[in-house]
């Protein structure tokens, strides 16, 4: 198993990144550093449950398609500090938008694909957002599902496209227009993003938390020092992108370590071993609904001697063979940790939502 550089976890540990970077920023050494390194991957089932083939692009192809997007979404008239919902299953085009909404300034609010109508509603009045983003998941038309939650300013996108005049398609794999091209010039002329600047709106529980670019930063970095993840490595993330965990740990971490991050959503204990080996993962979690399916599957081996090498190893990272029940840790630490360690900097922000605003 490969593991981060002594001299990059040093460098962690003696700078303050949180107070210099922003997703973007991150992104954009790891772009510049390794363009042609396989930067992101798509599940391979991804026809079973959303349109679209399974992507697989470089680090170049990525900050193409971050460019293109980044452009249709100021054209739309998603600017500095707006709030862009979002509604969708772990797919390359959620990474794309994490990464052009951080670019062009504004905030995501993602909120999960089984929310409850009401809870929608709820989160919609509150954040009032500029625009909604979402797909076909499992046959249903998310776009179309929402629209009735939605205020009437808000423009609703979707990645599919959808027979109603009302939702527009997002394409995130076409070369932008002139007149795209020119619109993000104009709009990154007086837009700099700053780690201090709100990135996004969580809701769980009832409850809804700020979380600067900063505070993303906080967690993840301590959790990239503490793993010891992999420089160049492959993390496997079957931890839903509109989570603590989602973002926390895996899309901050990705790009600290220039490393390819694989998505997976079905929740399948075969795909999931599957892609283990098939990708040479270094990284995975285990959510509770792959917990104990992977405790039982055939596949997991069992043995003394597994066990034995389990732990002598983190218990976050996987075995690329054989992964053990040992291995494979649950959401709850890890999510309670990153919730801990960003609490006091999501309470002093907790009235910063305002200003964005109109």
């Amino acid at each position: 198993m490969r593991t981060g550089s002594k001299v990059s976890r040093h460098l962690f540990k003696q700078q303050d990144i949180a107070n210099e970077e922003t997703l973007d920023s991150l992104f954009r050494r790891a772009w510049a550093t390794h363009p042609q390194r396989i930067a992101l991957a798509d599940p391979p089932d991804r026809a079973n449950f959303t349109t679209g083939h399974p992507l697989r692009l470089s680090y170049q192809q990525v900050e193409d398609r971050v460019r293109w997007t980044a452009a249709r979404l100021v054209e739309t008239g998603i600017g500095n500090h707006d709030i862009v919902l979002t509604q969708l299953p772990n797919i390359a085009e959620y990474v794309i938008l994490y990464l052009a909404i951080a670019r062009i300034g504004g905030v995501i609010a993602p909120v999960p694909l089984n929310i409850e109508t009401e809870e929608l509603n709820k989160a919609a009045a509150y954040t009032r957002p500029k625009a909604y983003i979402g797909t076909v998941y499992n046959g249903v038309h998310l776009c179309e599902a929402a629209r009735q939650e939605l205020p009437d300013f808000c423009r609703i996108l979707s990645l599919s496209e959808e027979k109603e005049s009302d939702i527009e398609f997002l394409d995130t794999s076409t070369e932008w227009t002139e007149q795209e091209y020119k619109s993000l010039i104009r709009h990154m002329e007086y837009t700099d993003p700053q780690p201090g600047d709100m990135f996004s709106v969580l809701y769980g529980h009832g409850e809804f938390h700020h979380y600067s670019h900063g505070d993303w930063l906080h967690a993840a970095s301590l959790i990239y020092i503490s793993a010891g993840l992999p420089e160049d490595g492959t993390l496997l993330c079957p931890v839903s992108l509109d989570s603590t965990a989602g973002i926390g740990v895996y899309l901050y971490n990705w790009l600290m370590g220039s490393a390819r991050l694989v998505l997976h959503q079905s929740q399948d204990a075969e795909q999931f071993i599957t892609q283990i080996i098939c990708e040479h993962a270094d990284y995975a979690l285990a959510p509770p609904a792959l917990s104990s399916s992977l405790a039982s599957h055939s596949g997991i081996s069992k043995s003394d001697e597994t066990s034995t090498v389990a732990e002598s190893q983190p218990l976050h990272s996987c075995d690329i063979s054989t992964p053990s029940e040992n291995q494979v840790c649950s959401l709850q630490d890890i999510t309670q940790f990153l919730t801990h360690q960003m609490q006091e900097p999501a309470l002093k922000a907790e009235q910063s939502l305002l200003k964005f605003h109109y």
